[in-house]
């Protein structure tokens, strides 16, 4: 209980600071106590750790370039200061995926677990890969029909921004893996559950910007694809292993062939 509320008490300080330091603004700020709150009573103190890693990565990587990214008119609006529907967007998700970790029974309070740090891992891809590709990408490419587009357009992929979006998975992985969130043989699952959403993303941008998904919305539905990948390869991996055991100690021949 006292860990819990310090969490809390520490969530709220935090949700101030970003708010002094230009992070996010006032119903950013909100939106991050909130979600923080959630994540901190579902997942303890491994699980805050790893949503403040996520938000580290995220708010570093807005800033990367910012003074390229402005002069091209490509920056993210307010200097980068993330709304509350950004904040929700990425936010949300891991907070449903904590609260269905910690209300579910072994094991797939592990699956959950393992979606989490997918859907973290699959913000902070998508984040870094946008944001560093903005500003040294260069043009990039629509995933839909790979044509060639100018720097910032919605959907697009660089070579620059794809290393930059799967070290953003990598990171968040082994943050996983460094804070016990998850054992360090399911962190491969979260990186690559995470990153394999946020590459995807660029599918659900339509080319015509009237029949345009909203950003929030994309990122949102990315997330819970990340953590849902992650989740459901872990799964599969886990409960095989677990009936391979369960065959293997189990005696040989079909119950009631004796006799």
């Amino acid at each position: 209980m006292t860990v819990v509320l310090f969490l809390l008490l520490a969530n709220a300080g935090l949700a101030f600071l970003g708010r002094r330091l230009g992070t996010v603004d006032g119903g950013g700020a909100l939106a991050g106590g909130a979600t923080g709150a959630v994540v901190a009573l579902a997942a303890g103190l491994p699980g805050y750790l790893l949503l403040l890693a996520f938000f580290v990565v995220g708010s570093g990587a807005t800033r990367v370039g910012l003074a390229r990214k402005q002069a091209l008119g490509i920056a993210e609006p307010r200097a980068g200061a993330r709304g509350a529907r950004s904040v929700f967007a990425n936010g949300g998700p891991p907070a449903v995926f904590a609260l269905f970790a910690a209300l579910s029974p072994a094991p797939w309070s592990g699956v959950f677990a393992c979606a989490f740090a997918g859907t973290l891992a699959a913000a902070a891809a998508d984040t870094a890969s946008s944001e560093i590709g903005k500003a040294f990408g260069g043009a990039g490419r629509r995933l839909r029909g790979f044509a060639p587009v100018p720097p910032g357009t919605p959907g697009a992929v660089t070579p620059v921004g794809t290393l930059a979006g799967f070290a953003g998975a990598l990171a968040l992985g082994a943050a996983a893996g460094a804070f016990g969130v998850l054992e360090w043989p399911a962190a491969p699952f979260a990186v690559l559950g995470g990153f394999a959403a946020a590459l995807g993303e660029g599918l659900l941008v339509s080319p015509n910007p009237a029949r345009r998904l909203d950003h929030d919305a994309v990122n949102a539905l990315s997330g819970f694809a990340g953590g849902a990948l992650a989740g459901i390869a872990f799964a599969g991996i886990a409960f095989a292993g677990i009936a391979c055991r369960a065959l293997s100690a189990a005696p040989v021949g079909l119950p009631g062939a004796a006799g």
